[in-house]
């Protein structure tokens, strides 16, 4: 018979392997579908609404139920005290939750609602239990090589497409779009459309903003301390892959995160962990001024209207003006802003456009209206002051300030696995003990 500390040693070995399987899927897109009438918007099947079982998922879902059946107390939320975590806050988040989830359940397009809701509960309790089960030393070494494996894959897969414009195997190969499918993000070359790299994300920005938040968390890395050597060869392989990822994709937005996070880095040993938490603060501040004068800023956009990706914007903005205007309460709902889009005309874009507005705040005004920004502000400081109880160090919160400014720029971290998932890791870094207490 298997002794008590082997049956423990074998469960540990498991979860940790559906962690670490969970990180290397992070870019993956395949998924199973639920078709659902609700899901068409003017007869057109709009995939932001449909449910979906991610690959991805499946690890992260069992990761959860053996550390639920294994140990109870990894959820223990009373454990996560921080100086605005009293009764009165509790009550009101709760009650903001609710009106949130009641909103989003009563329309229509309840069952897309509803799986984003369930979406949010999963990824919850997935950064809870790595926020409660893990150090940031144990983080490190477990994420090393999944993300590696990851990037390396990603890389190989990208330049196949680049080079021959096509995919390399298809959907079936981690959800790799077809490339030659109508629709796909293209960029003109001397007046040639070529397709851009995806990797095996949905969208070019999405698959460098992975490239731009992994790099990130690799080079905060301090599982590779003790090889110097090694640890610069890896910096610069990183900073070399993500580069020319960031040229394949075109991304403007994970480029805007990137130059911003390093300028951090190299400043970082002259910044006090005090002063870095104070960054981190300006950015969600400077967020929400930009936000503000997202729209008498909104007109510069449609300057550049012979750009179809700035034009869109343009619309978007416009019609987010509307549905907040009218929804400013508590929002539409959940998952809900494209639902509401035919009911804004949308000039010349309006045949095809449907997609959620390529800003996150804007996004989480529209869907959860003044309520959901409350929710949202009273998570956001139990984070810095969870991280300051920490005593996190500056390099931690690169990840979260980098896709913080990419929700600047795009939704995919409020819209897409690949992009939740990125921006959960980035939230639960700083969090992460040093050691166990």
């Amino acid at each position: 018979m298997p002794s008590f500390n082997t049956t423990n040693r074998n469960k540990l070995k498991i979860e940790n392997f559906l962690f670490q399987l969970s990180l290397f899927l992070i870019p993956s897109n395949l998924a199973y579908h639920l078709y659902i009438q609700s899901a068409y918007i003017n007869g057109r099947l709009v995939d932001y609404l449909l449910p979906k079982l991610y690959l991805s998922d499946i690890p992260i879902l069992l990761f959860i139920s053996l550390n639920l059946i294994n140990n109870k107390k990894l959820i223990d939320l009373s454990k996560i005290k921080t100086k605005i975590n009293n009764s009165k806050l509790v009550k009101l988040s709760l009650i903001l939750a609710l009106i949130t989830v009641i909103n989003s359940l009563v329309g229509t397009h309840w069952a897309s609602s509803l799986w984003y809701l369930t979406k949010v509960i999963e990824l919850a309790l997935f950064g809870v239990i790595t926020y409660q089960k893990y150090t940031k030393k144990q983080f490190d070494r477990l994420s090393f090589w999944p993300l590696i494996g990851a990037i390396s894959l990603q890389t190989v897969v990208s330049l196949y497409q680049y080079i021959n414009h096509k995919s390399l195997i298809g959907y079936i190969f981690l959800g790799e779009p077809d490339l030659t499918s109508v629709g796909i993000a293209t960029t003109s070359n001397n007046g040639i459309l070529e397709v851009m790299a995806h990797g095996t994300t949905p969208h070019p920005n999405v698959l460098a903003g992975f490239f731009v938040i992994a790099s990130l968390l690799l080079l905060q890395s301090t599982h590779l301390d003790y090889e110097k050597r090694f640890k610069k060869t890896v910096k610069l392989l990183l900073i070399s892959l993500t580069t020319i990822i960031i040229y394949l994709t075109k991304s403007i937005t994970a480029l805007s995160g990137a130059i911003f996070a390093t300028t951090i880095k190299l400043e970082q040993n002259k910044i006090s962990n005090k002063q870095g938490r104070l960054i981190v603060q300006i950015i969600l501040g400077f967020t929400l001024i930009l936000s503000l004068l997202i729209y008498p800023l909104n007109n510069h956009l449609k300057i550049m209207s012979d750009n179809p990706s700035f034009y869109e914007r343009y619309e978007l903005i416009n019609a987010s003006k509307e549905i907040i205007t009218k929804n400013l309460l508590s929002g539409t709902g959940l998952n809900q802003f494209i639902t509401k889009l035919p009911n804004y005309p949308l000039s010349k874009q309006q045949a095809y456009l449907l997609q959620p507005v390529h800003h996150g705040l804007l996004l989480i005004l529209a869907e959860t209206g003044i309520l959901g920004l409350i929710l949202i502000a009273i998570f956001l400081l139990s984070w810095l002051n969870l991280s300051k109880r920490h005593n996190a160090p500056n390099s931690a919160y690169l990840s979260a300030s980098a896709i913080f400014l990419i929700l600047l720029f795009d939704h995919y971290p409020l819209t897409l696995q690949t992009g939740q998932l990125l921006l959960l890791i980035a939230l639960v870094y700083p969090l992460l003990k040093p050691k166990n207490t």
